[in-house]
């Protein structure tokens, strides 16, 4: 298994592939869309944006779901750069935790 904080993960480019953004609040009655943000702290007002790709998976998901009885709920969508930064620093951080590492508070 490779850890997210080797070296060569922490190297990979980003690429953008050009692929269109879609606005999930756009697709209809079969993916419920959460528009409160109760449990979401990103506030860049294209949350709900996903790219095209994404957006088409979703919706497969959605139908097959609704064979079922389910609905998808979507919280999130698009994050803007710097917090996947702060999400991604802030898992490499508690890496240790995940790991089954815990800490004693000291009292």
């Amino acid at each position: 298994m490779i850890s997210l904080s080797d070296p060569v993960i922490r190297s990979v480019k980003l690429i953008d592939t050009g692929e269109p953004f879609v606005d999930l609040g756009n697709s209809g009655d079969l993916v419920l869309v959460d528009r409160t943000r109760k449990v979401v702290s990103n506030p860049s007002r294209r949350f709900l944006k996903v790219r095209l790709g994404v957006a088409e998976r979703l919706l497969l998901a959605a139908q097959t779901l609704s064979l079922r009885g389910l609905r998808l709920l979507v919280k999130e969508g698009y994050r803007p750069l710097s917090l996947q930064r702060t999400y991604f620093d802030r898992r490499l951080s508690n890496r240790g935790n995940s790991r089954g590492v815990s800490r004693r508070a000291t009292t």
